[in-house]
């Protein structure tokens, strides 16, 4: 049964993963990047299209990852799809002649009414065919004027098919860096939209006392003001929701405090004075709170849409305090998983209840935003400081160098996950 959940995990993250990856292929598609592939897994393929326009977009073995590889990236894509690298000629001029390609098209490849050439090899022709003729071995070289159709009728051709496309690197620094964050920013848009979802299938509002539970012994004469029945409306001036929950109010408060609260009673407002004290719960040891059991009301749609926003800055500012803590070695590595830990933590969670899946999403899609956007060596962040530096310093720095710096860096962070993962297995033994 925990294989149905452990396969609806991978699912999730693969989503959360193609959401990223969709971000940069749509900010690359808006600002003119060449695309050559967008790829949902990573490893040998499984399906594959190309578009006329040469996107690749295919899905492949492995679920855990998935890229949007531009031209003249860097050399990662040679790591992530080696296979597309091969015959790859006559990028960003460095054949042909004054960095203009002739292409090369096969007739025979053209659909039935003709009008489908398929672009075969690039590189200097070493001259151009007339553009109103056939050549004998039935292939014929565009010059960006004119092409001859298989019906043997000449068509103009849009300087847009024979102008060399720009290399990656070629762009403007400004325009790098929003295709480079827009992975991350997306994941965060998307976490807004799980926590509305959330928030009005899952989430809890309104919250009403169920019971009220008697206090410890020691304080058998301590007289509780809440009833079963009443809604909490305030504590301290605090209004409850969604958002301003019960625990947020209590925080830093201690056993003895006093708290002001406004509740709902018969239809009327009520003020009471309580305080914070010890009670006793049915198979379980005392506990210090306000000694009482709640229910929540769904929350609104309304709610969802106005609390949405703040939910995910939330969401976030917990994942940076949680980083933060981990550099500084106040979150210990077993309290942190893997890939792995992760897909297990999210499958027992959903076998526990289902909602949780709902509950995860945000949390999950803010995680991810957020970790992409550190500047650390393959992540987006760090690509981002590389180019900053280079629209600082007016040049380039040396593509193989930085290449190399983000390979060491994808090396060391999959030994980290494998590492945490080995980590939570043997203290899951132990």
């Amino acid at each position: 049964m925990k294989v149905l959940y452990i396969i609806v995990a991978i699912l999730i993250l693969l989503l959360m993963i193609t959401i990223h990856e969709f971000g940069h292929y749509l900010a690359g598609k808006i600002l003119g990047f060449k695309i050559d592939e967008f790829s949902i897994g990573f490893g040998p393929k499984l399906f594959s299209k190309k578009k006329k326009n040469g996107e690749v977009f295919s899905i492949r073995l492995l679920p855990l990852g998935g890229y949007c590889a531009f031209a003249g990236e860097t050399d990662e894509e040679a790591i992530l799809a080696p296979e597309k690298m091969n015959g790859k000629k006559g990028e960003g001029g460095e054949n042909g002649q004054n960095g203009q390609n002739a292409e090369v098209f096969d007739l025979s490849d053209a659909d039935a009414n003709g009008t489908d050439v398929r672009p075969i090899e690039s590189g200097d022709s070493g001259g151009n065919a007339p553009t109103n003729e056939v050549p004998q071995d039935g292939r014929i070289e565009s010059n960006g004027e004119s092409k001859v159709r298989q019906d043997g009728r000449v068509e103009a051709i849009d300087e847009s098919e024979t102008r060399p496309a720009k290399k990656f690197n070629e762009q403007p620094p400004w325009k790098r860096i929003i295709v480079l964050m827009a992975g991350g920013v997306f994941n965060l848009l998307s976490a807004v939209v799980f926590s509305i979802l959330f928030i009005a299938v899952a989430g809890s509002s309104t919250p009403t006392i169920e019971k009220v539970y008697d206090s410890v012994p020691e304080q058998s004469g301590y007289v509780c003001n809440l009833m079963a029945g009443d809604t909490i409306v305030s504590i301290d001036g605090t209004k409850i929701d969604f958002y301003h929950t019960i625990q947020k109010a209590l925080e830093g408060k201690t056993e003895g405090d006093t708290i002001q609260m406004v509740v709902l009673r018969d239809g009327k407002e009520v003020r009471i004075t309580t305080c914070l004290r010890r009670y006793v719960v049915e198979n379980a040891d005392p506990q210090v709170g306000m000694g009482v059991g709640l229910k929540y009301e769904k929350a609104s749609v309304g709610e969802a849409f106005l609390y949405c926003v703040p939910y995910t800055a939330e969401l976030s500012w917990v994942i940076l305090g949680t980083f933060g803590k981990l550099i500084i070695g106040q979150v210990p590595l077993n309290q942190v998983s893997g890939t792995i830990g992760t897909i297990n933590q999210i499958a027992d969670l959903g076998m526990q209840n289902g909602l949780y899946f709902l509950v995860l999403l945000p949390l999950i899609a803010a995680n991810l935003g957020i970790f992409n956007l550190f500047p650390i060596p393959a992540l987006d962040g760090s690509k981002v400081v590389f180019t900053i530096i280079e629209w600082i310093r007016g040049k380039p720095i040396n593509q193989k160098v930085e290449s190399m710096i983000h390979f060491v860096g994808l090396i060391v962070l999959l030994g980290f996950v494998v590492i945490l993962d080995l980590v939570n297995l043997i203290m899951g033994a132990l």
